[in-house]
C-alpha cells in the first residue's frame, strides 16, 4: 500500500490592462501567476505493465508529483478594420517552476520493484517560455455574389523553450520544453450563406521533444503532423440542421523516434488511424 500527502499555498495575483486609443485598435496587457495540479493518471502509482521474455517494461503514474506554477506575462494588439475581420499580433513569456514531463529509465528499481525499461512523469526544475503569435480572420462580404460568403482565417505560433531536468545521476542538464512545438500554423478557409456553413481547416505542428531518458540518451521525439479536417453544415429550417465533420482526411500517421546523439533517428512508434467521420441530424427548440 502507498499513501502520499500533499499540501500547498499558492498566491495567484492577476494584473490586466487594455488601452483603445481608437475604435479599431485594443493594445492588451496582463501578468497573472498561474498553478496546475498533476493529472489524476499521474499521481496514482498504477498504469501498464507488461512481461515478456524475462524483460519487464511499464509506464507508471509517480505519487512524488508537485503541482507546477508559473509566471505569465503577455502583451498583445488587436486591429478590427471591419466587423467582420481581425488583425493581431501578440508576445508572451512565460517562466515555470516544477513543471511535468515524461522521463525514461533503463534498468531501474520503482516502488520496490525492478524494471528493465520504465516511463513515469516527473518534475523538472525550471523552465522559459518566450514566444509570439499571429492571426488573421476575415469575411470577404465586399465580393460580388457569390463569392460573399467566404471566409478565410489564419494563425502562427513562434515558441523558443529551455528547460532545466535531472538525468539519472542527479545533475542538472538544459533542454528544450518537452510537448512543446516551436512552429504551431492553422489556415482555415470556409463559406456561409443561404443556410450552408462550412470550413476547411488546415493545420500543422512541427516536432517536439515527448520523453526524456534518464542517460541523457535516445530521447523520443514526435515528428511533424500536417493535417486536414472538413466540416459543413446545412438547415434546412428554422432549427434543423444536417451536419458531416472528417477528421485527418489526409490520413497522416503518428509518428515518433528515438534520437540518439542529436543525429540518427530510430522508428519508436509509427500509427496509422486514417480518417474519422461523423454525420447526423440536430435539431434545436
Amino acid at each position: 500500500e502507498i499513501t502520499q500527502t500533499r499540501k500547498y499555498n499558492d498566491f495567484l495575483p492577476s494584473v490586466n490592462l487594455k488601452y483603445t486609443p481608437t475604435d479599431e485598435l485594443v493594445v492588451r496587457g496582463a501578468y497573472y501567476r498561474t498553478i496546475v495540479r498533476p493529472n489524476f493518471a499521474d499521481v496514482v502509482p498504477s498504469g501498464n505493465i507488461e512481461f515478456e521474455d524475462g524483460i519487464r517494461s511499464g509506464s507508471l503514474g509517480n505519487p512524488n508529483l508537485d503541482p507546477y506554477n508559473a509566471n505569465n506575462f503577455d502583451f498583445g494588439v488587436e486591429y478590427y478594420p471591419d466587423n467582420k475581420s481581425v488583425l493581431s499580433a501578440g508576445v508572451f513569456y512565460k517562466k515555470l517552476e516544477s513543471f511535468i514531463y515524461n522521463q525514461g529509465f533503463r534498468n531501474t528499481d520503482y516502488l520496490g520493484r525492478f524494471y528493465d525499461d520504465l516511463s513515469i512523469p516527473n518534475n523538472g526544475e525550471k523552465a522559459e517560455i518566450k514566444g509570439i503569435e499571429l492571426n488573421a480572420q476575415t469575411q470577404l462580404t465586399s465580393l460580388p455574389a457569390p463569392f460573399d460568403g467566404l471566409i478565410l482565417g489564419a494563425n502562427y505560433t513562434y515558441v523558443d523553450t529551455s528547460a532545466t531536468i535531472e538525468d539519472g545521476d542527479g545533475n542538472p542538464y538544459t533542454t528544450p520544453l518537452p510537448r512543446t512545438s516551436s512552429n504551431i500554423a492553422n489556415f482555415i478557409i470556409g463559406y456561409e450563406k443561404g443556410g450552408f456553413s462550412g470550413r476547411v481547416a488546415l493545420s500543422y505542428q512541427s516536432e517536439y521533444l515527448d520523453e526524456v531518458f534518464s542517460e541523457g540518451d535516445d530521447d523520443r521525439y514526435v515528428l511533424d503532423h500536417f493535417q486536414v479536417d472538413v466540416q459543413a453544415n446545412y438547415e434546412f429550417v428554422e432549427g434543423l440542421q444536417a451536419y458531416i465533420q472528417v477528421s485527418n482526411l489526409n490520413n497522416r500517421p503518428f509518428r515518433a523516434v528515438l534520437r540518439r546523439g542529436g543525429s540518427a533517428d530510430y522508428l519508436s512508434q509509427f500509427d496509422e488511424f486514417g480518417w474519422t467521420g461523423e454525420t447526423g441530424i440536430k435539431f434545436q427548440v
